[in-house]
């Protein structure tokens, strides 16, 4: 039976800057090392105690918060249809209230009228508009005209929207 040897005696590596102009250490990619701190070589494992855990915990976040999201638009989308059933009712009442809020927006638009309240007004009245056009197709030009409205007040084009606002209003006169 022959006995282990002991290893041979290795002197423990010593740690000396190189000499000027010689390349520095690398990582095991060939790139250059960094130092953290202490001196320590990044990626040594004594700077990450927290590289580990990896991208689990998000992801599976992301996952619960898909399936969370896809649940509160299902239980919505499964609402709506028994809300306002298409009888007419609802879109009546949308196109009135759109015409309420195009009645209180300013006559003239220029970069000065447009403030929060008024964009949240006309976006609140063009939404109506548009609800009103899918129930009922007597509101149909009513929602075709919003939709411009909101396209020239996205451009700002604002002499188009004060135009577009005017023949919305005369649309709602004649509902």
């Amino acid at each position: 039976m022959t006995t282990p040897q002991p290893p041979e005696h290795v002197p423990p590596a010593t740690e000396s800057a190189p000499p000027p102009g010689a390349p520095g250490p690398t990582a095991a990619d060939g790139w250059p090392a960094t130092t953290g701190p202490a001196g320590n070589a990044a990626g040594s494992g004594a700077a990450e105690p927290a590289a580990g855990r990896g991208a689990r915990p998000f992801l599976i976040g992301g996952v619960a918060g898909a399936l969370v999201g896809a649940l509160v638009v299902g239980i919505c989308w499964a609402a709506s249809s028994f809300v306002a059933g298409g009888d007419g009712a609802g879109a009546s009442a949308d196109a009135a209230a759109a015409c309420g809020v195009f009645q209180r927006v300013p006559e003239n638009w220029k970069a000065e009228t447009v403030t929060e309240a008024n964009t949240y007004q006309l976006g609140g009245a063009i939404a109506l508009a548009q609800a009103a056009g899918r129930q009922d197709q007597e509101y149909a030009a009513l929602a075709a005209q919003a939709r411009q409205v909101q396209q020239a007040v996205v451009t700002l084009n604002f002499g188009q929207v004060a135009q577009l606002v005017t023949d919305v209003r005369n649309t709602c006169a004649e509902l």
